[in-house]
């Protein structure tokens, strides 16, 4: 009896390590990549597509193989993130390429442009077979099989960031809304060194949601999209006179149309909403005024274009001195010549709620 234990177990332990070994064999070690793009901006996205995955042999690998993605940067908007990621920072996706032995996402490019270029490691992993037995959230990686390398193309860009939140209790009635947007607005140096041509504005990121509850009804409404109405052409940097260092920036305020689709909650969220300075702000007019006439003796008048020049620098310090620079647009945080970010808040406290704005700007200035 115990002889023929032993050869039970003998067989079973050689089926076992059979069917991994085929399964090892089958292994995916390398794929082909298909782009949507050749380069991004910042915060754009692209679609990648990878197929034909192949084993050591070069054979098809099996399809029931999972795959993790793993950017150095930027977000994979589709896929399952792991409860176990490599790092506290890391962002990875795991996916089944399925019977057709490829499979899709979308990436997202970094808001902040650190490098020219991103980086997209492929791995391969030990998790296989049904998502019953082992979930896809708990699938890590193994082994890179492939990297992709998405170049950024930079460029000169400011970035705006813009969040509203209200939230107030009357009876047993609530109400709430809340409005995110994010903007890119591509620029080039103009005529002087405190001018930048705006050339395109991207909407990047746009969330809202309202709600209104209580004991009788529930209504929502939600938008995904707004329109820009975009009127500016010119932003201007507010340099130090000894040092010529940008000091802050002056530039109005982006006006966003909302498309809120759902219930009609009655006096509810804004139609619209500027993207821009949020902190109350009085500026002094006779100081710019002053700073205008004075700045205007420092400029030649030897010839036609000089004069022309002098007196629009002379209108524009008179509208936009350092006095009618808005606290929200000054410089808080600098990274050398090239990163600039400032940013404002604006909140109104009720006994039964809030109301709460902030804004964040930041200033990327090409080297090239």
């Amino acid at each position: 009896m115990k002889r023929i234990a032993c050869l039970f177990m003998c067989f079973l332990l050689f089926a076992v390590t059979t069917g991994a070994a085929d399964t090892q064999e089958r292994i995916p070690t390398s794929v082909d990549v298909e782009k949507s793009k050749s380069e991004l901006r910042p915060g754009e996205s692209l679609t990648i597509t990878l197929k034909n995955f192949r084993d050591a042999s070069g054979q098809p690998a099996d399809a029931r193989e999972r795959i993790v993605v793993v950017p150095n940067a930027g977000v994979i908007l589709d896929g399952v993130s792991p409860t176990m990621p490599m790092g506290p920072t890391t962002q990875q996706k795991a996916f089944l390429p399925g019977p057709e032995g490829e499979f899709s996402f979308v990436y997202r490019a970094p808001l902040h442009c650190r490098k020219d270029h991103v980086l997209i490691s492929v791995f391969n992993s030990l998790a296989y077979g049904s998502t019953e037995k082992i979930p896809m959230d708990t699938t890590e990686p193994y082994e890179p099989i492939a990297t992709i390398k998405i170049p950024l193309n930079c460029g000169t860009y400011l970035l705006l960031r813009y969040d509203e939140v209200l939230d107030r209790r009357t009876g047993q009635q609530r109400d709430h809304h809340e409005i995110r947007a994010v903007l890119r607005i591509d620029c080039e140096p103009w005529v002087a060194d405190n001018m930048l041509k705006i050339t395109n504005l991207s909407i990047l990121e746009f969330y809202g949601r309202a709600e209104r509850t209580s004991s009788t009804e529930s209504l929502m409404c939600s938008a995904e999209s707004a329109t820009a109405n975009f009127y500016n052409s010119l932003l201007l940097l507010h340099l130090d006179p000894e040092t010529e260092e940008i000091k802050g920036l002056i530039y109005e305020a982006v006006p966003l149309a909302i498309d809120w689709h759902g219930d009609e909650i009655p006096e509810g969220p804004p139609d619209k909403i500027k993207v821009g300075p949020v902190s109350e702000y009085r500026p002094d007019k006779k100081a710019s005024r002053r700073a205008g006439k004075k700045l205007a003796h420092d400029f030649p008048t030897e010839d036609r274009n000089a004069r022309r020049l002098r007196r629009m620098q002379q209108t524009m310090i008179e509208q936009f001195s350092e006095t009618r620079v808005h606290p929200d647009h000054r410089v808080k945080s600098t990274q050398g010549d090239v990163f600039f970010s400032g940013e404002g808040r604006w909140e109104k406290r009720f006994s039964n709620g809030h109301h709460r704005r902030t804004y964040h700007w930041e200033l990327y200035i090409s080297e090239e």
